[in-house]
């Protein structure tokens, strides 16, 4: 399945939204999404997952990276929207405790959920 992202901005928060699933074949537009919302931006990154079916060792080993690379810069990152088995994915690699998890009711705009309409641009795109 393909992956798709947006980025929406609000404030003092920048949330990528993705959809479909994070793995080795996708690996390279999401780091892509992530390292352009790192660069457009000074504030804070939420990552919300609420359209995302699967991930992998891959996906979850570049959440980590990425995570490194916001507290580098001395920015905060966290996730939102995280299914239950995203949830279990990360407990069982002990990301539960490293990860900040944001709850569907955080004070996101729209409670964090991606609006269906309209969405912010999608910086994998071409120009």
């Amino acid at each position: 399945m393909a992956l798709k992202c947006w980025l929406d901005w609000d404030g003092n928060l920048t949330i990528v939204r993705v959809r479909g699933e994070i793995d080795v074949s996708t690996s390279g537009r999401f780091s892509r999404c992530l390292q352009t919302a790192l660069m457009d931006s000074r504030a804070d990154l939420v990552l919300d997952l609420s359209e995302v079916t699967f991930i992998d060792a891959h996906g979850l080993g570049m959440l980590e990276r990425f995570f490194q690379d916001c507290e580098d810069r001395g920015r905060k990152f966290s996730l939102t929207h995280v299914s239950p088995f995203i949830r279990r994915l990360l407990k069982v690699v002990g990301f539960d405790r490293v990860l900040p998890i944001l709850d569907s009711n955080s004070g996101l705009p729209n409670g964090g959920l991606a609006p269906r309409v309209a969405r912010g641009k999608d910086p994998t795109d071409p120009p």
